[in-house]
């Protein structure tokens, strides 16, 4: 594919699928969460779990096909934590702390943001010796770890979601 044939199959993907899983997402989290006040975080864990093997596919996948069907499905669980996140960190703080919660929240995901590509190239660049052109992929793939260990925290938050949220009530 030329870049410009792969920016336009990649936006097509991106929309949709970032779309459906925002609201798949705060959908899931309205239902999960009346079931399961632990929900809250369950579902940035699932979401991030569920989202590395499609991204394995994406960045490994041996034809173009199989890396849009990969990006469509790790865009769809991926974008699945929008919602709960809100929902989690507006339910973590006091009514008076919610604007700076959030400015808070806003400034470490725009510093992922903006650092992750960073790092990734960082790491493809000292790869590039013994990968070559594969040097990239292979750092997308190590990025993942991260992903891994996010799932990970957020698993071990809903161990005490219900005394957190009853401490933040009281502000």
């Amino acid at each position: 594919m030329s870049i410009s044939e792969a920016g336009a199959a990649l936006a097509g993907v991106w929309l949709v699928a970032g779309l459906a899983g925002v609201l798949l997402g705060g959908y899931m989290i309205d239902y999960l969460g009346r079931r399961d006040i632990r929900w809250h975080s369950w579902l940035l864990c699932w979401a991030a779990l569920l989202s590395i093997p499609p991204w394995l596919l994406t960045f490994l996948g041996p034809s173009v096909p199989l890396a849009l069907t990969g990006s469509f499905l790790s865009t769809l669980f991926f974008a699945m934590w929008y919602a709960p996140l809100q929902t989690l960190f507006t339910g973590l703080v006091g009514s008076q702390m919610r604007a700076v919660a959030y400015a808070t929240l806003s400034t470490f995901l725009y510093l992922a943001y903006s650092l992750g590509p960073i790092l990734t190239g960082f790491v493809s660049e000292q790869l590039e010796p013994a990968a070559g052109e594969d040097s990239l992929r292979y750092a997308l793939v190590a990025s993942l770890v991260f992903q891994a260990w996010a799932a990970w925290h957020f698993y071990r938050a809903a161990a005490t979601l219900k005394e957190d949220y009853g401490r933040a009530a009281t502000f």
